[in-house]
């Protein structure tokens, strides 16, 4: 594995949510293969918080926030992470980061353009 995937000089980092995420939907054999093929080439940074338990304490109190739209876990890790690492923005095509979701502290989800 080379240098990590870069955007804006900082590296792109990947939730083990996202992968759980991604192999739910994921209904075939041959996709859920070339996603873990994915992750072995791509040269990401895995992300995990310095504290689990306090992590997953903001994960599900974000959550509760936000109970009437429906979030999944994977999108309230990725907000929670976001907000814990300074200068951080989210890549998605999920269009709730752009129309819906807002960071703890109530601001605009900082997103990759």
């Amino acid at each position: 594995m080379g240098d990590s995937v870069q955007i804006a000089g900082k590296p792109l980092l990947l939730l083990e949510a996202v992968i759980s995420e991604s192999w739910f939907f994921l209904n075939s054999a041959s996709l859920r293969q070339r996603l873990q093929e994915l992750t072995e080439e791509i040269p990401l940074f895995p992300w995990a918080p310095k504290d689990p338990g306090g992590h997953r304490t903001e994960v599900f109190a974000w959550l509760e926030r936000y109970l009437e739209h429906g979030p999944d876990w994977a999108d309230a890790s990725i907000i929670v992470a976001c907000a814990s690492i300074k200068g951080s923005r989210v890549w998605t095509y999920d269009s709730e980061f752009r129309k819906v979701w807002r960071m703890p502290n109530g601001g605009a989800v900082p997103l990759v353009p």
